[in-house]
């Protein structure tokens, strides 16, 4: 399967004013794709507990759901 597979995101992240900058990669990686998938995206408390060195601490979780069943195309509400 690949990313035109993906029907459902959920992503957590460490900091919320990192949220621009996480759009603007899952942009970056979604062009292309037709159907975007639902998506949550949400500040978590922690993630991985930190062990006081920033170069270790993850910063994004994300899972993700996939289907090889055929989708139907509907009106977006994505502004182009």
């Amino acid at each position: 399967m690949t990313k035109h597979n993906i029907v459902n995101i959920h992503s957590q992240i460490v900091d919320i004013n990192d949220m621009s900058e996480f759009n603007s990669a899952y942009e970056d990686y979604m062009d292309g794709v037709t159907h975007l998938p639902a998506q949550l995206l949400w500040q978590a408390a922690s993630i991985i507990p930190d062990g006081g060195d920033d170069s270790d601490t993850v910063r994004c979780s994300m899972s993700m759901i996939a289907t090889n069943t055929k989708k139907d195309s509907v009106d977006t509400a994505r502004v182009q």
